[in-house]
């Protein structure tokens, strides 16, 4: 998984290390990276490493991720979608953008950020497993249901899950929501609904 943190350093909890460690997933993160970089350098460095990972390991292609929180949610989101060719699912937490412009429940729009290749889209909605994960009282709650709900159910992604996680804030959810969203993109669990809320 590469992992993109919304600060310089790669900002993994410490309970999600046994996560990581039982699921087999070994984590690349680039320094200084944060939310201050362009969005293009954040882009690159993520794939950078990615593709580095890939030459020094035998990794399994179905299993190479992207991930990040909030700003660096927001990346992996991108890049998700946009190499879903590379990546094979993406972690969102607290953060998600969409290509195409989504309005809001207030008459105003989430401006797209970015435009997928018309080439890799389709495969990006029929196998690309995005995992979204936001708090009750994350700022950005509103806009991940709206994105979730809106974009990928409405534009037909077949694999993408809301998790909601009550009393939580804009912050990184703990190693068990982990367990489970990492279930999901391993394709190991296949709940009834796209749209979950943890305990």
């Amino acid at each position: 998984m590469a992992w993109v943190s919304p600060g310089n350093s790669p900002g993994i909890p410490s309970d999600w290390i046994s996560e990581l460690a039982q699921s087999r997933l070994l984590v690349v993160s680039a320094a200084n990276k944060g939310n201050e970089r362009a969005i293009a350098d954040r882009l690159r460095l993520a794939l950078d490493a990615t593709y580095n990972v890939c030459r020094e390991f035998p990794i399994e292609r179905k299993r190479i991720y992207i991930g990040g929180m909030s700003g660096g949610g927001r990346v992996a989101s991108m890049l998700g979608i946009a190499c879903a060719d590379v990546f094979a699912g993406a972690l969102c937490v607290c953060g998600v953008n969409y290509f195409r412009d989504l309005a809001d429940a207030h008459g105003q729009f989430y401006p797209a950020s970015y435009r997928p290749d018309l080439r890799v889209l389709p495969l990006a909605k029929r196998s690309e497993r995005v995992a979204l994960i936001t708090g009750e009282f994350d700022p950005n709650r509103e806009n991940t249901k709206d994105t979730f709900e809106k974009g990928f159910l409405r534009d037909g992604f077949k694999n993408v899950r809301y998790f909601e996680i009550p009393g939580m804030r804009h912050a990184m959810p703990s190693g068990g929501v982990l367990y489970s969203a990492l279930n999901f993109l391993d394709g190991k669990d296949r709940p009834r609904t796209n749209s979950i809320t943890h305990p």
